[in-house]
């Protein structure tokens, strides 16, 4: 039986599994973005996905060491050794997500969000004819939050999609980037109607 985790991750479908027998509802769930599995299990379930799906991403959890090496043989992207750090493994999430999402995005020149286009190509947000240059964090920023539209996120959050999960440097820059992202889409950055803020949870972008 699989259940999805990480609830906070917002937008990421994991879901942690402890036998094959969850294999069927991974399957069949469309938005399967990482599994997460569990020992000799868990090699068994990466081998199977693997003979038709290269995409999915795998983060499988060991017990000894020395079984690391059967995991990434298996296809695993993430191999890691217990007891888990709970920081860690959603940082291994959020990146192993984002490298997932740019695969499935390959033939994807742009996304729609409410009235907003994002265009991947020019790194530019597009409303009707008026289209606006973004610089590479602005645009990884509003990429993190058309990927997840009216979910709330926290400063953690973005700050592990677009500076990845080793910047261990201050929350703040988020703050920055975001008033920067105000001041060329909103028509009043004081009082902004898409990239708002959430009390107490972060930021959310509201279609």
């Amino acid at each position: 039986m699989s259940k999805k985790i990480f609830v906070s991750l917002s937008g990421i479908s994991a879901f942690l599994l402890s036998n094959e027998n969850g294999l069927e509802q991974v399957c069949r769930a469309e938005n399967a973005d990482v599994v997460i599995a569990e020992n000799t299990e868990g090699v068994q379930l990466c081998r199977k996905i693997r003979e038709t799906d290269g995409v999915t991403g795998v983060i499988l959890l060991f017990d000894k060491e020395d079984e690391l090496a059967d995991g990434y043989s298996a296809g695993a992207d993430e191999c890691v050794l217990k007891p888990v750090d709970a920081q860690l493994l959603a940082a291994k999430v959020c990146a192993l997500y984002r490298r997932v999402s740019m695969c499935r995005r390959t033939d994807e020149k742009t996304t729609v969000c409410g009235e907003y286009i994002l265009d991947h190509k020019r790194h530019a947000l597009i409303k009707e004819d008026r289209i606006t240059e973004l610089t590479q964090i602005e645009y990884c920023i509003l990429e993190f939050f058309f990927s997840i539209p009216d979910v709330p996120a926290q400063r953690s959050q973005i700050l592990s999609y677009v500076w990845g999960g080793n910047y261990y440097g201050e929350e703040k820059v988020v703050d920055v980037n975001i008033r920067r992202i105000r001041m060329k889409v909103e028509k009043d950055p004081s009082s902004p109607e898409h990239l708002v803020t959430v009390r107490g949870r972060g930021y959310m972008w509201k279609t």
